[in-house]
């Protein structure tokens, strides 16, 4: 039953858009109602902050800032980073490797000597992998 929920907030969201142009009191409490609904749905959790040309026009805490739901998030709470950064370093070191700056096969000392002698053991792919073992073939 949720999956159609969320089909029909999308749904809702494509069909009727919000326009921020004039900022009037109606739009952004659909932009308010709409976050709240994905919120209910259990699809969002967060903050959002919506501006135009410089000017914050709707921002909003939503939902808990702990797995627990004990804590209320609020708009100065500082988000961990958390996992989400190894996507983004495995797509740069991949395009280093396309462009031929570097090969994951090589050691990390090749590229970064400064570092200690543990980095003449350390592939770049291992970093990728989060794992120390040898490559297989």
């Amino acid at each position: 039953m949720k999956n159609i929920y969320t089909l029909l907030l999308i749904a809702f969201c494509l069909i009727i858009p919000v326009r921020l142009r004039a900022q009037t009191p109606e739009q952004i409490n659909r932009v308010d109602s709409l976050m709240q609904a994905a919120h209910q749905l259990g699809i969002f959790n967060g903050n959002v902050l919506v501006t135009k040309k410089d000017k914050v026009v709707y921002s909003a805490a939503i939902g808990y800032a702990d797995g627990s739901k004990t804590k209320m998030l609020n708009l100065d709470l500082k988000f961990d980073i958390g996992s989400i950064a190894k996507e983004f370093n495995g797509v740069s070191v991949m395009i280093l490797q396309e462009q031929g700056k570097l090969k994951l096969d090589e050691h990390l000392s090749k590229y970064l000597p400064e570092l200690p002698a543990w980095a003449d053991s350390i592939q770049v792919a291992q970093l990728l992998n989060y794992t120390l073992q040898p490559k297989h073939p």
